[in-house]
């Protein structure tokens, strides 16, 4: 288990909840208009965590529907609200 968790922690002694929940919060910022892949990835030199590969065709209404269901389980309604707006003037 500890080669697992050592998977995680990198240089930066990142663990796997903190890198799922920047992972979260970066396609909220593209996917919301808030940033740009671009400046995500120049801000985040270091190491740039997205749920979804950027180099495939992805179906952005999974994306949604995965980050309002994290979101609903951290209790952000404010946020789950907005994706659902956006993917309701997505029909």
């Amino acid at each position: 288990m500890e080669a697992m968790d050592n998977l995680f922690k990198g240089e930066n002694n990142i663990d796997e909840a903190e890198l799922v929940e920047d992972a979260m919060n970066n396609a909220y910022e593209i996917i919301t208009g808030g940033a740009k892949c671009e400046d995500l990835l120049e801000s985040n030199a270091d190491r740039m965590a997205l749920p979804f590969n950027p180099f495939e065709k992805i179906d952005f209404n999974d994306i949604i529907d995965m980050l309002i269901v994290h979101y609903e389980e951290r209790e952000w309604y404010e946020r789950c609200a907005k994706l659902i707006r956006l993917k309701d003037d997505d029909r």
